[in-house]
């Protein structure tokens, strides 16, 4: 793990060598992606945008303005497929990696989540991606989760993941890892 992902990987289920009983089966999986924008965006606190009646602090661009450096190079790395609205829009965030894209969407739900991605993909083929005009806002939640389920349906065998996801100014990081014995 530490030639492949460089130091970065840290398995939180990973058992120690001989922890183990003799001959055990053991599936094990890990993922790392970590997508970092060449410029960093503003963090804000309080940019209006709420959850459940609370202000949640946000990342992007408080009204474009040609004229500041910073503000234009971070747009560069917004393409606006489609905006019908502030609730429903597909944009993408170009990160340091060209072979993987970071789409945000917010859309209509569908009757199911392939649905919705199909709905979302749809729209990136039909539209030509567009940049970000001045004066235009880009509000964009911070998310920072750290997921364990452990799935005890699975009695006798013990099963768990954890899932880790940060979304800020500086990029995406996931991080998953699962363990069936």
């Amino acid at each position: 793990m530490n030639e492949k992902f460089q130091g970065a990987a840290s398995p939180q289920l990973l058992p120690e060598p001989g922890s183990l009983p003799p001959d055990p089966w053991v599936a094990y999986a890990y993922l790392f992606k970590s997508l970092p924008f060449e410029w960093a965006f503003e963090r804000e606190k309080g940019w209006g945008l709420t959850f459940a009646g609370q202000k949640v602090e946000t990342f992007g661009i408080g009204q474009l303005l040609r004229s500041d450096p910073s503000e234009v190079k971070a747009a560069s790395q917004v393409s606006v497929y489609d905006y019908k609205g502030d609730d429903d829009f597909v944009i993408e965030l170009r990160t340091r990696s060209a072979s993987d894209r970071l789409i945000l969407a917010k859309v209509a739900r569908q009757s199911t989540l392939a649905q919705t991605i199909r709905a979302v993909q749809e729209r990136l083929h039909e539209n030509e991606p567009a940049p970000m005009t001045q004066y235009s806002n880009l509000f964009i939640p911070v998310l920072n989760f750290d997921v364990f389920r452990r799935y005890k349906e699975l009695l006798p065998a013990w099963a768990a993941q954890q899932i880790r996801f940060k979304l800020d100014e500086t990029g995406a990081v996931i991080k998953s890892e699962a363990l069936h014995v």
